[in-house]
């Protein structure tokens, strides 16, 4: 029986490793980000996500991690590059937040990343960066509902 768990969760791993695959992005949800002690992350998928027209979701919330930022920004703005639509918004030359829509996958399934650093203003009162992949059949407007 721990042998048929220890599959399905390796097989659960490799499935939501592969949603990335491709993008730079992918190693912010891989590194050893999980071991420190600001992290939180959330992978959802499957019949709750239903709901959203979504088949994953995946984020991570770095908190006090701004040279970690700097990193993240730099690979999101790498893969934002294929981006079809976008949206975002400066703070000198720090990106504060950036919602980007990517080409869909072989599959029709469409990708988008969402960040934020709130860290990029001057007068910041918090230090997080959140970096989040979404993948499914939801248009660019039910996912912009669903940040608002």
């Amino acid at each position: 029986m721990k042998r048929l768990y220890l599959t399905l969760f390796t097989l659960m791993l490799v499935l939501s490793m592969q949603a990335q695959e491709g993008l730079l992005i992918n190693v912010c949800f891989d590194q050893d980000f999980h071991n420190w002690r600001d992290v939180n992350e959330v992978v959802v998928k499957g019949k709750k996500l239903k709901p959203y027209n979504l088949t994953l979701f995946r984020s991570i919330t770095l908190k006090n991690a701004s040279d970690k930022a700097i990193e993240i920004e730099e690979r999101l703005l790498k893969d934002a590059e294929d981006a079809v639509e976008m949206k975002s918004a400066s703070w000198g030359k720090r990106l504060y937040f950036g919602f980007y829509c990517l080409p869909p996958r072989a599959n029709d399934k469409l990708r988008y990343i969402f960040y934020r650093n709130t860290n990029a203003k001057k007068d910041a009162k918090s230090n997080e960066v959140t970096l989040v992949y979404m993948e499914g059949y939801a248009t660019l407007d039910e996912i912009e509902k669903m940040f608002k």
